[in-house]
């Protein structure tokens, strides 16, 4: 009788395990219930997307009995601290069973989605941080670009554009890209004038980067020597009110030679618009334009050399008056 009765109380110590559902994951527990001092194995299997976030086992409090399988205590309050669980790896985790039924209960989150600033010659956005959550709030900065404006920044989820509050989103659920627009600034191109010809151009006021041609028509009797684009001093205040990007006074910091000036005829030039102001300065020679007692037609090229009439060395293409061998000639346009 007394090994029965002791068989019976062995049986009777087991304490069940309740897993409590989630969401974006599940737990399983490899046993229903487990005698205290036993290693209790959970296997956490996240959603897609998913990682998990807590996995809690805490003792339950009981009212009454479950089954008539259960050692049931009265009704309390958890007498222990929290249960213990230790990472297995793969993953499982495991933990004590103490004397007591308990409840496990997990959380998961989304995994940190990824935060692509695209390339940008000007300026490449920065994004903090460069993996975030859906619903976490991303920030966002540009660097500066001479010669240019930061405007915007354009968020891309997919085919979706994602609102942008000043320099921060929220992150939706699904990777993103930032691009970064920026506009050219504008700058001043001043004339200095010369008794000696007229110097025009389309515009005084050049976004950066753009072409900017010159047209210089010298008086009778004098032809083009050279034309020099070169930095220009800036003062307080502006020249004009033309949405300039205006910046404080200073010296020159770029050589004159820095900016390359190209020559397509006797009268055209032009130039690329740098991120600074600039002057252009011309010198003109005594000597006619077309001083020529004849001109021959030679549609002939050979291999010396070609110039203009400014003594500027030219290239296959050019068309008009050329010096070549010492001679005067006339290209034209060939036709097909």
């Amino acid at each position: 009788m007394l090994v029965v009765i002791a068989a019976m109380a062995h049986a009777a110590a087991r304490y069940s395990i309740t897993v409590e559902p989630a969401e974006h994951g599940s737990v399983a527990s490899d046993v229903a219930q487990a005698a205290a001092g036993t290693t209790v194995s959970l296997t956490v299997t996240p959603d897609d997307g998913y990682e998990l976030a807590t996995l809690a086992v805490e003792e339950r409090v009981t009212t009454g009995s479950l089954d008539d399988d259960e050692a049931w205590e009265p009704a309390r309050a958890p007498r222990r601290a929290a249960i213990v669980t230790t990472d297995a790896g793969g993953g499982v985790y495991t933990f004590v069973m103490p004397d007591v039924g308990v409840k496990v209960h997990a959380t998961f989150i989304h995994v940190p989605l990824e935060v692509v600033c695209l390339y940008n010659e000007m300026g490449t956005a920065i994004a903090t941080p460069g993996r975030a959550r859906p619903g976490e709030t991303v920030t966002l900065s540009a660097p500066d670009c001479p010669g240019y404006t930061f405007d915007r920044f354009v968020v891309m989820c997919g085919d979706t554009e994602v609102v942008v509050n000043g320099n921060s989103f929220v992150m939706p659920d699904g990777e993103v890209t930032v691009e970064t627009i920026y506009l050219p600034r504008n700058y001043h191109v001043v004339i200095e004038a010369s008794g000696l010809g007229e110097i025009t151009t389309e515009s005084n006021v050049v976004p950066v980067g753009s072409t900017v041609v010159l047209t210089i028509v010298p008086v009778s009797g004098y032809t083009v020597k050279e034309v020099t684009v070169e930095e220009v001093q800036v003062v307080d205040g502006t020249l004009d009110d033309d949405n300039d990007a205006w910046e404080p006074a200073r010296a020159p910091a770029r050589a004159p030679a820095g900016i390359e000036v190209t020559c397509h005829d006797w009268s055209t030039y032009s130039f690329v618009m740098p991120p600074y102001h600039v002057r252009v300065l011309t010198s003109f020679a005594a000597g006619p334009v077309t001083a020529v007692d004849s001109v021959p037609v030679d549609p002939v090229q050979n291999d010396a050399p070609c110039y203009n009439i400014h003594g500027q060395r030219v290239g296959s293409d050019y068309r008009g008056i050329v010096i070549q061998g010492g001679t005067k000639r006339l290209r034209l346009l060939r036709h097909p």
